[in-house]
């Protein structure tokens, strides 16, 4: 996401979590594009929704796969992640992050940006409603991650978009 900190230009990462039933939607903004932060996000996430997600569709980001391989290569490689589907090396950090907090990392194929579209929707949501106008940011992550979460609770107040009779949040309670 292109963003001022202290009125310098700057790219940074978003991180979104979307729970698949109730579509609660969660953002986290990363200094970075490396591992800690994507564990540190991810725990911030898990830690406000109080629990973690069984599974967890990702984008094949090299914070999380060291290689995608092709199903004509299996035979020739150890240490596959999702064989049957999506076959994966996952680099030793994120495989030891998944399997310490108990959650099954599911992955897009490659070069199939129709499998991240509602992703991407979400980060355009985000970036409409939270960053334009665009948003003084002096580099505090904590407090504008804070800004972040307040905001995907509110919105998680309205109707769901196919089960117009509950609430996002009360779809979540159940998931």
């Amino acid at each position: 996401m292109h963003m001022f900190i202290n009125g310098t230009p700057c790219k940074r990462a978003i991180l979104i979590l979307t729970m698949h039933y109730s579509n609660l939607r969660m953002a986290n903004l990363l200094p970075a594009q490396n591992f800690e932060c994507l564990a540190k996000g991810l725990l911030q996430i898990f830690e406000e929704i109080g629990r973690v997600p069984q599974r967890i569709r990702c984008d094949n980001m090299k914070t999380s796969v060291s290689k995608i391989i092709l199903r004509d290569k299996l035979p020739y490689e150890t240490d596959v992640w999702d064989a049957m589907d999506h076959p994966r090396r996952l680099t030793n950090d994120f495989k030891l992050f998944m399997h310490a907090y108990g959650f099954v990392a599911e992955f897009c194929n490659a070069s199939s940006g129709y499998e991240k579209g509602s992703v991407e929707n979400v980060v355009g949501w985000i970036r409409r409603n939270c960053f334009i106008p665009s948003i003084a940011f002096d580099g505090d992550y904590v407090a504008l991650n804070k800004r972040l979460v307040q905001f995907c609770w509110k919105e998680s107040k309205l109707k769901h978009y196919y089960f117009r009779d509950k609430t996002i949040e009360e779809l979540f309670a159940e998931e």
